[in-house]
């Protein structure tokens, strides 16, 4: 039978083959069987994993139901069903959410999102649109701006006895690319802030985060560079590290790529040096300061527009997606609320459509009411 389904799937199936799969098809278990083949295949594309074997040996733990067994079975047999059935159940899901997008209950409409400002020294905010090509004070240039990029370079000309600082503001929606006056690049993430000076003009290279930013800090063994947050500090003379460390959170994070840093706890002597490969985590609540081996692409696969999950709650997910889309979850269901879950969604991938997985993946119930997301 399963033969006849891969000929149906890859429309090769003939009127009499056809018939037969119908009458196959009335039969209440094969119904649910395939129904169980439409759910792993779901869980499959929400995971992304590289082999579907190991996908289905994951969902066998998480889901426990008594066909599974017989699922991973009929898969050792014919792979190709499988990969087919991926395909065709990934173009029936398109289908069928691109036609639910017309209608008013699963239409998402995002808050209005504010522009991304500059504070000056002197207070005065001033904010960056698209068309600007330079930031001015009064009638100097302090930095370039670069729509194509989404990029602003500070030129790093005004030295002094006194040390400016600015402070970058990126709202809820959006990210930016910021390229400091020694030309450390700082990729800011939605939701988060950067003070920093205009010049670096001192015995070293201070910034202060609040929320989430990747740096590519420019190697000088004069002048370490330090990274401040409301919980932590971080110190380096050249590396590429991934920092979060929101208001909202009780952890901040902290995972090296290259390079090598000290992260600190500001108020203890307790420090971590990582090494690249490794997260170091400060956790508020316990005052505990750790460190782990990790798969830095979790970690910073958000540059690129692209979001991977593991092992987090759905708190923690949601999160997330309220940061990058600019939408509010509320979560009526507690239960679900620290229940973890495993998910790779790739650049472009609309929210609607990430509900849409959730959805058939996880049975996960929800309605739309404007930019506020309910989880039943």
């Amino acid at each position: 039978m399963k033969d006849l389904i891969v000929k149906y799937l890859t429309n090769s199936i003939n009127d009499k083959e056809l018939h037969i799969l119908y009458k196959w098809l009335q039969d209440e278990n094969n119904k649910q069987l395939f129904k169980n083949y439409v759910k792993s295949n779901y869980q499959i594309d929400l995971l992304h994993l590289p082999d579907p074997e190991i996908a289905y040996e994951k969902m066998a733990t998480k889901l426990n139901r008594p066909k599974t067994t017989k699922l991973i079975h009929l898969y050792h047999k014919n792979k190709w069903f499988f990969y087919t059935a991926a395909v065709f159940i990934v173009l029936v899901a398109t289908t069928w959410f691109i036609n639910t997008q017309n209608t008013p209950g699963n239409q998402i409409i995002p808050s209005q999102q504010p522009p991304i400002t500059i504070q000056l020294h002197n207070g005065k905010e001033i904010n960056i649109n698209e068309n600007d090509n330079a930031i001015q004070v009064g009638r100097q240039k302090v930095a370039k701006h670069n729509s194509i990029n989404n990029q602003l370079s500070y030129i790093g000309n005004k030295a002094g006895a006194t040390t400016e600082y600015n402070t970058i503001k990126i709202p809820y929606g959006k990210k930016y690319k910021l390229v400091l006056a020694d030309s450390t690049i700082v990729h800011l993430n939605s939701g988060a802030s950067l003070k920093f000076p205009v010049a670096f003009n001192g015995r070293n290279r201070k910034v202060v985060l609040t929320g989430e930013a990747f740096f590519e800090v420019t190697k000088d063994s004069t002048k370490p560079f330090i990274v401040e947050s409301n919980k932590i500090a971080v110190e380096v003379l050249g590396t590429k590290f991934n920092m979060s460390d929101y208001s909202s959170d009780t952890t901040s994070e902290v995972v090296l790529v290259e390079g090598a840093v000290k992260m600190q706890e500001k108020e203890s002597v307790k420090d971590q040096i990582l090494h690249p490969g490794e997260k170091g985590t400060f956790n508020q609540n316990s005052k505990t300061l750790q460190k782990e081996k990790v798969d830095t692409e979790l970690y910073t696969s958000w540059i690129y527009g692209k979001l991977i999950f593991r092992n987090k709650s759905f708190d923690e997910i949601f999160k997330s997606l309220e940061r990058k889309f600019n939408v509010e979850f509320v979560i009526e269901n507690k239960p679900l609320e620290k229940s973890e879950f495993n998910a790779t969604f790739d650049k472009d991938v609309s929210l609607e459509k990430m509900l849409f997985y959730f959805e058939k993946a996880y049975d996960i119930q929800y309605t739309v009411k404007n930019n506020k997301i309910i989880i039943k």
